[in-house]
């Protein structure tokens, strides 16, 4: 995949996890596994 088609489809994904607080480590945890994925 192009970077920039790989960028595109998952921005929105990104940004919305910069807002959102994670409550716990579990979460932040599937966070990074989801984003690095």
């Amino acid at each position: 995949m192009r970077e920039a088609l790989f960028v595109k489809q998952n921005s929105a994904k990104w940004k919305a996890y910069e807002q959102l607080q994670a409550s716990n480590p579990d979460e932040m945890a599937n966070r990074f596994i989801d984003i690095t994925n």
